[in-house]
């Protein structure tokens, strides 16, 4: 059965039966990262303008169809990968592979292999002015991991890497504030 599969947890990227699908940049990407960081729950038309145009939409009603139009466009790139579904107040991702949800369920039981997910900064390749990591935007900064989680994986057992130093607080990472 062909699989998809997405990841946040460094560069946004996106796999169908192990190919890279390439998301397109710009409003599409800022689209698809919006959908994932709160993976199967929809989110309003409204949010979605407000990180589309960084804070500044043009008019609501414009907004709104270019919205649509950027879905649409998402929807053809990522092909049989398409996971955007709309809802009655806007748009969702509906995924069971993502790099998120795993890493969730790995976090409080097996930090080793929930820190193995990490790839680099948490969408590292998604620009956009309203998208950095915030306490109440990231999920990825949530109660799900605490620190000490990070820091029994970065004990004095073994050294820790760049990159699990970044998983410890990667919303303070360089260039996520």
């Amino acid at each position: 059965m062909p699989d998809a599969e997405y990841r946040v947890l460094g560069p946004l990227e996106v796999r169908f039966d192990g190919v890279p699908v390439t998301v397109p940049a710009g409003k599409g990407r800022v689209l698809l990262a919006t959908l994932l960081l709160r993976p199967n729950r929809s989110v309003s038309v409204d949010e979605l303008v407000e990180r589309l145009w960084d804070g500044s939409p043009p008019l609501i009603d414009r907004a709104a169809k270019t919205l649509q139009m950027v879905v649409v466009r998402l929807r053809q790139a990522l092909g049989p990968a398409n996971c955007v579904s709309t809802t009655t107040n806007g748009y969702l991702a509906e995924v069971d592979n993502l790099d998120l949800l795993r890493f969730r369920a790995l976090a409080n039981h097996e930090p080793h292999a929930a820190l193995a997910l990490w790839r680099g900064s948490v969408l590292g390749n998604v620009v956009s002015g309203t998208f950095g990591c915030t306490a109440t935007s990231s999920p990825v900064r949530s109660n799900t991991w605490p620190t000490h989680h990070a820091s029994r994986c970065c004990s004095t057992a073994w050294r820790c890497s760049p990159l699990q130093a970044t998983a410890r607080r990667p919303c303070d990472a360089p260039g996520k504030r």
